[in-house]
């Protein structure tokens, strides 16, 4: 089984994550050969689209894949001469599409070029149930499935000592700048505003927040993506805040705070009571208000008992939210349609891992 990626990275390998997932797959023989083709990469290298859709296919060619697996392709433009070109190829590949992106209008609608090529693709996978699932619904589209966002493991340390806890709250998020009201006006950036100048009063030099936009004497500055859990290690709790909105939806800062071994007071989403049925100590908010109660009850906590929270949190991360474990269930589901359209096998179910039915059901 060889699986053909078409990956959004500026540089080959700065996803390391996807390396990393498809070297896992293939020592565990769920599939033979990868080929990873970085799209922005050469796109930034001066290839245009229209040459690019040639390589694609070139390549492919040449690779013969069975599953060809498109991740967060945004505005680049894919032919339908391209999609059909593949779909005739002798290996006849089953056909996905990933997106970590849950854009939402009219803050920051769906590219008309992502909704055409995911609307061709045998399956579809997105983080969320919002109006671009529907989109791609109207357009056809009848297999869309729920895939969580994901961490890795350099965030797993669940070792927390007290002597290195500088405050009892801390956020990391940036404060969305820009000229477009509309982005200024969503309900989570509103949200996440109220919270973290309410927790500012509240806990004074006790509340830090690491991101980019922020003004105040909580404001801390930027950090490093590889750098969170260095940040959560030094607070007893974290609170997080999705800017989009979707059904199910978190973003992957919530899987690295719990890698990272830290209790969590977050928004609250629809869907959220479905999909964490066995909730290993998340805290969900749907107020200001609750946000605060929630997070006064964690910290009357001792820090053992926090720390036991943390640990549970980290575990069940480590589990059910890696990229190992995402990457797992999506190629699974793509091989076996795969093979039941060879004729291999004679039914294709593979159960979601995070019990959400497929959106199309």
């Amino acid at each position: 089984m060889k699986i053909y990626v078409i990956l959004n990275e500026k540089s080959p390998r700065a996803h390391s994550d996807v390396y990393h997932a498809m070297d896992y797959l293939k020592q565990k023989g769920i599939i033979n050969e990868y080929q990873i083709n970085p799209f922005e990469y050469h796109l930034q290298q001066g290839l245009t689209q229209k040459n690019l859709n040639t390589n694609i296919m070139d390549e492919c060619k040449e690779f013969l894949p069975d599953i060809i697996l498109w991740m967060h392709t945004d505005s680049f433009d894919v032919s339908d001469h391209t999609i059909n070109y593949l779909k005739r190829l002798d290996s006849h590949p089953v056909i996905g599409y990933w997106d970590g992106d849950l854009y939402e209008s009219p803050y920051r609608p769906a590219p008309k070029e992502l909704l055409e090529l995911a609307s061709r693709c045998d399956v579809v996978f997105l983080q969320g149930y919002n109006e671009v699932a529907e989109q791609l619904l109207k357009k056809g589209t009848k297999d869309i499935r729920f895939v969580p966002s994901f961490g890795d493991e350099r965030f797993y340390s669940i070792e927390r000592k007290e002597e290195n806890i500088e405050y009892n709250v801390v956020m990391i998020g940036n404060n969305i700048q820009s000229r477009n009201p509309f982005r200024l006006s969503m309900n989570g950036t509103k949200l996440r505003n109220r919270v973290i100048y309410y927790f500012s009063k509240k806990l004074g030099t006790k509340f830090a927040v690491y991101g980019n936009g922020w003004k105040g004497s909580f404001a801390k500055g930027p950090i490093g993506y590889n750098e969170q859990s260095k940040i959560y290690h030094k607070s007893k709790i974290a609170i997080r805040i999705n800017n989009y909105s979707g059904k199910y939806y978190f973003s992957d800062g919530l899987p690295i705070a719990m890698l990272s071994g830290i209790p969590i007071v977050h928004n609250y989403e629809e869907g959220f009571d479905e999909l964490w049925k066995s909730n290993p100590g998340l805290k969900f908010f749907k107020s200001v208000d609750e946000a605060w109660e929630l997070t006064e009850l964690l910290l009357s906590k001792n820090i053992n008992e926090i720390n036991e929270i943390g640990y549970n949190l980290s575990k069940y991360a480590l589990n059910n939210l890696t990229h190992l474990i995402v990457f797992k269930y999506m190629v699974n589901v793509l091989k076996n349609l795969c093979m039941k359209n060879k004729g291999q096998i004679d039914t294709v179910e593979i159960t979601n891992y995070w019990h959400v039915k497929s959106f199309t059901e």
